[in-house]
């Protein structure tokens, strides 16, 4: 643009040089000028280009023969020409802010020219603005006799104010640094009275009798000038009937700019500045705009320069006379800057199209962050947005508010200011209006939200987060929709599995968001936290089936927010203490509010309403479950764990455990009119004992009135089997209080007609809610022995009083029908709901308690006559004391497992049989029953000295070879002893024979049923079978031995050769050689064969079992072959 420009000026000067010399050179050019403007269509680009070409063709006119930006005519455009051309194309704003740019010398001498020319006092201020910048006193003095010397036109009132300002300027940098410039500053004053309208009147009154002819001359400070003028509600009220402004919102804005000049400071000059930091360091403070950058700087004053460019066209336009103000005195840094910036932010909404020009946003946003005026844009924003009528709402205005504030969110770099401003903002509006506000439209919104949050879902990939511009703009989408975007994080993280890993460190690095409490609109003490409100709204939303189906990942959410950061990370997060929970940022879910406000309440449904408050039931207790786990092996016994902590960081349950203790019963009340499912019993169960040691280890030294009140309920408020299930904990907590005082255990008075009072340890109630299902007194004791571990002690440790009732259940588990019929009656689903430790409770607690009782109970296993063969028998007589008493477990479960019953094919059935099957799989440890020393095997020389243990061989002997080779049973003549391995000793033996007892009485269960399903045609009972394959696999396991077996072969094999040449040639002395034993013994064989033929039904099961005890022919014979063919592999040779 400057060269089409330049070339008009160029043709000018040639016409009036050399064509036409007496021609009106400015009506010529201006005439050229306007035309290439009309090209440009005047844009602020083009006055810019034009400003800078008449500028510099006048100012530079001396160079002509050595500047090449300027025309080559000696003429130039005149001081008198530049000024009427300056006019026409409006050029004054920019000329005079161009002044400053240039160094000062050449400012001072370009003001002077167009002052001698133009004795308008509009270029006074500007001029003196600069000469207050000059250093050097002669040059100031010769500076300002220029003014002085001269007869300017009449100084206006606002010329006036901002010259008297500059002087009292440099008369205060006079009396701190004693600059010799008081008498040029006097004179200037004397100067300024004589060519002021205003500064100087006459007084009304004679001041003295005297002389009445005397007049006082008033000169008016700046102060007075201000008590003067009206104050700003004044001012209002006068301009209500003014038809000059557009709306009240304008003329407010308009009021406001005129207050703020009127009580403008005077601005400090550079070198005020430059000597007040001298003197006092640190006394002036940084001025608002003046970035450490100087890129900023030159930034901000191309943006101002081409605001003001771009305004000055409609001049005419009070509003845009008072922007341009405004932006004046940002651009020369005036005193007072800040204020007219608040100003300009506090009514943003007359700015915004402005600040959304594509050179302006940038700078604009930088500034306002700079200078912490997002909450004064904020609160203009929420009034904008929420406060005023919609009808009244320009929506054009409204979406450039909402996308200037969405990019001054994602500009703030600063993490701490960026989270400290949205929580400001999140709790400003959650407060006044609700917890679910969207800041924008979400139905109409100035941004993708969707496309936002996908962004930043799909850079927020890893465990470690960082403060990035992922985050940044993460953040600002939580200051616009909070809700909305916490929400779909939540979501994400229930839908998906192991999304939590990388979803929650992003939730902690969202600061308080996520924690702070806030009060819920229309309730007026209710209070929840975002996190919370977000997870209870996508629960209600989710149909029955998608909850169920994402209950896994649900409950690993809670979980993960539940949790710390630091020294309680191994700690179940029900335990974690509530003052380590509100300091440490890192738990999203303060438990102790979410419990009370959330689980319990759905824990507490007394009817189901509609379909969900089920579900919601099933998901507290288990949230509840879960929230008792832990990583780490110690607190799987919590009693334990807890007594082992240290006093000061024991940890205390952040949660009311009497409140809990309450609903937890009110839940096991269900159970007595089975309405509540097993898995539901099974949780609430879980929660109630460990619930139980916590209270133990808070109520021990600390007792409380409102616990014996919760106990004095069980017998009067709740089902008798609640009050059972209780006893447990009301025993230890008694006697950790009292060891001397015998607690009494409270049952239920239809028992006392079959164990009396056992000795006075007992006291009975009349339960207030007995039904006619709970049967008779022996129903009742072997389901209070299913709840109540301290009531199966004390009923067998008092047999005495009850010995004779006792004799009714001492009976061979093949011969007995009561204890087998109430067994089933305690346990089946449909007759009374039971969990896995109740199964275990009975199964293995009281049936081993009623072994014990019976003093020669091992003794009658062993010796009773009616088992199915004597190869079974024969195993039963080979079993100790210890082992008879899990035999006896296995009868009984066995013959619970054939009970009719299970033949038909149900949830009731399969419920029943997997209760059993577990309790079958904790009597004992089926996949190691065997005690072999490990240090048998630690290496070959310990191996070869346990050979020569004589009390070892003798139990476990193969075979004897005299000196000659042939087979002996004489051992003192034997020269060669084959020794079996894994060793057998008494009880390894009792022990394998129990397994093999086991696995004959499953098989047996396993072929029951399958007949029973031919002979009736039931329909398919293949669930049963199914579940009986695991123990089946446990015991084969247990009686392969592999880990021992194989690190035999791994011995055998190291072995080398010179030791097997060396064996072979001793002939005079004794020598041991050790065999791998068969899993089955050659005697068991037959027994096992008979049972596992009875699986003929599922020949795969068969099979398997047939190769693992090595009983197939084929696999015999490979192992036969293999032994032969290399015998060193499988022998351990020792002399």
């Amino acid at each position: 643009m400057q060269h089409h420009f330049q070339a008009d000026i160029t043709g000018v000067l040639e016409y009036a040089t050399v064509t036409s010399p007496s021609c009106d050179f400015v009506h010529v050019l201006q005439k050229s000028l306007l035309e290439t403007l009309n090209y440009f269509k005047r844009s602020p680009d083009a006055l810019d280009a034009l400003h800078i070409v008449l500028f510099r063709a006048w100012h530079n006119k001396e160079e002509y023969m050595s500047d090449f930006s300027i025309s080559r005519y000696q003429r130039g455009i005149q001081t008198n020409e530049y000024i009427r051309l300056m006019d026409l194309n409006n050029l004054f704003e920019r000329t005079m802010s161009h002044l400053y740019e240039i160094p000062i010398e050449e400012a001072i001498n370009a003001l002077q020219q167009l002052i001698l020319a133009d004795p308008s006092p509009r270029y006074l201020t500007y001029y003196f603005r600069i000469t207050n910048t000059i250093s050097d006193n002669q040059q100031y003095s010769r500076a300002i006799d220029f003014i002085t010397q001269r007869k300017l036109d009449t100084i206006n009132e606002n010329d006036f104010i901002n010259i008297l300002a500059l002087i009292h300027e440099q008369q205060q940098l006079q009396e701190n640094t004693s600059l010799p410039r008081s008498m040029k500053l006097t004179r200037l004053m004397t100067w300024l009275r004589s060519n002021t309208c205003i500064t100087f009147t006459e007084k009304s009154s004679i001041e003295s009798s005297d002389s009445p002819k005397k007049r006082r001359i008033i000169i008016k400070t700046l102060d007075d000038i201000r008590k003067e003028t009206p104050d700003i509600r004044t001012q209002w009220n006068n301009n209500n009937n003014d038809n000059k402004y557009s709306n009240t919102h304008e003329k407010a804005y308009i009021i406001i700019c005129q207050h703020l000049r009127r009580h403008a400071q005077p601005k400090r000059s550079l070198e005020y500045k430059e000597v007040q930091l001298q003197q006092q360091e640190n006394e002036e403070e940084k001025h608002v705009f003046d970035y450490d950058n100087s890129n900023c700087t030159e930034l901000l004053n191309n943006t101002l320069g081409r605001m003001i460019r771009e305004l000055s066209l409609d001049k005419n336009n009070l509003l845009t006379s008072w922007k341009l103000w405004c932006l004046q005195v940002l651009l020369e840094r005036s005193s007072g800057s800040k204020s007219v910036m608040i100003a300009m932010v506090q009514f943003s909404d007359l700015w915004i199209k402005n600040w959304l020009q594509p050179y302006a946003k940038d700078t604009f946003v930088s500034l306002i962050i700079k200078e912490n005026l997002l909450t004064q844009y904020y609160h203009h924003f929420y009034k904008v947005f929420y406060c005023i009528p919609s009808e009244e709402k320009e929506g054009k205005t409204v979406t450039d508010l909402c996308f200037f504030f969405f990019h001054l969110l994602i500009n703030i770099t600063d993490k701490k200011k960026s989270l400290v401003f949205r929580d400001y903002v999140f709790q400003h509006i959650s407060s006044q209006y609700s917890i679910d506000y969207n800041l924008f439209d979400i139905d109409n919104p100035p941004i993708n939200m969707d496309a936002e949050l996908t962004k930043a879902f799909n850079q927020c990939n890893s465990e470690m987060v960082v403060w990035d511009s992922t985050m940044q703009r993460l953040t600002a989408l939580t200051t616009i929709y909070p809700k909305a975007v916490v929400m779909e994080m939540v979501a994400q993280c229930c839908l998906n599995k192991d999304r939590h890993a990388t979803t929650i460190p992003v939730l902690r690095s969202l600061g308080k968001l996520c924690r702070t409490r806030v009060k819920q609109v229309g309730k007026s003490t209710t209070t929840t936290t975002l996190l919370v409100h977000c997870l209870k709204l996508l629960l209600d939303e989710w149909s029955v089936d998608m909850i169920r189906d994402n209950l896994i990942n649900i409950l690993t959410f809670i979980k993960a927010c539940s949790k710390g950061l630091n020294m309680y990370d191994e700690f179940p997060p029900l335990l974690v203490p509530q003052q380590h929970v509100k300091e440490n940022m890192g738990v999203l879910i303060d438990l102790e509010h979410f419990i009370s406000e959330e689980i319990i309440p759905w824990l507490t449904l007394k009817e189901l309403q509609h379909q969900k408050d089920d579900i919601f039931r099933k998901l507290g207790l288990t949230i509840l479950d879960i929230l008792c786990d832990s990583e780490s092996a110690k607190w799987n016994d919590w009693s334990s764990a807890l007594n082992n902590e240290k006093d000061d960081i024991k940890p205390i349950g952040c949660f009311d455990s009497i409140l809990l203790a309450r609903t937890i019963s009110r839940i096991l009340d269900m159970r007595s009119n089975n309405s509540l499912s097993i898995d539901d019993l099974e949780a609430a169960l879980s929660f109630q004992k460990k619930l139980a040691v916590v209270m133990n280890v808070i109520y021990t030294k600390q007792p409380s009135t409102e616990l014996i009140a919760f106990f004095d309920e069980l017998q009067t408020k709740y089902d008798w089997r609640t009050c059972m299930t209780w006893n447990d904990f009301q025993y230890s907590i008694s006697f950790n209080q009292d060891q001397r005082r015998l607690f009494k255990i409270s049952i239920p008075a239809q028992l006392e007609s079959i164990i009396n009072d056992l000795g006075s340890t007992c006291h009975s109630y009349q339960p207030q809610n007995v039904q006619q299902n709970d049967g008779d007194g022996w129903s009742m004791l072997f389901e209070g022995c299913k709840l109540s571990s301290c009531f199966i002690t004390q009923l067998f440790a008092a047999k005495d009083y009850w010995t004779y009732h006792l004799m009714l259940l001492w009976n061979h588990p093949n011969d007995d029908t009561f204890v087998s019929q109430h067994l089933k009656q305690a346990l089946y689903p449909s007759l009374a709901s039971s969990t896995t430790y109740e199964y275990e409770q009975l199964l293995v607690r009281f049936l081993g308690e009623l072994y014990d009782s019976f003093d020669t109970a091992g003794k009658a296993i062993r010796e009773y006559n009616n088992y199915t063969n004597q190869g079974i028998k024969a195993l039963v007589g080979l079993l100790n004391d210890s082992d008879a008493k899990i035999f006896w477990f296995v009868l009984y479960m066995c013959k619970l497992l054939k009970d009719e019953i299970l033949l038909t094919r149900s949830e009731d059935s399969s419920s029943y049989s997997l209760g059993i099957i577990k309790a079958f799989n904790a009597c004992h440890t089926w996949s190691k029953p065997f005690h072999i020393p490990q240090a048998t095997l630690a290496s070959l020389r310990m191996f070869r000295e346990a050979l020569f243990d004589d009390d070892m061989i003798q139990q476990n002997i193969a075979k004897l070879w005299d000196s000659s080779g042939q087979e002996t049973d004489d051992i003192t003549n034997a020269m060669v002893i084959d020794v079996y391995y894994p060793f057998m000793d008494i009880n390894n033996r009792s022990r394998q024979a129990l397994s093999i007892l086991a696995l004959c009485y499953l098989c047996d269960v396993f072929y029951h049923h399958h007949q029973q399903q031919q002979q009736q045609r039931h329909e398919n009972n293949v669930d049963i079978c199914e579940l009986l394959r695991v123990p089946m696999l446990q015991i084969v396991e247990g009686l392969q031995a592999n880990e021992r077996r194989n690190r035999f072969s791994e011995l055998a094999s190291s072995q080398v050769q010179s030791r097997l040449d060396k064996w072979k040639k001793t002939n005079n002395k004794p020598k041991r050689r050790g065999l791998l034993r068969d899993v089955i013994e050659s005697y068991d064989k037959e027994v096992v064969l008979f049972h596992i033929a009875l699986l003929n039904e599922d020949p795969g099961l068969q099979n398997i079992l047939l190769q693992s005890l090595q009983l197939n022919e084929e696999e015999r014979d490979q192992v036969s072959t293999k032994k032969n063919v290399h015998k060193k592999h499988h022998h351990i040779y020792c002399i």
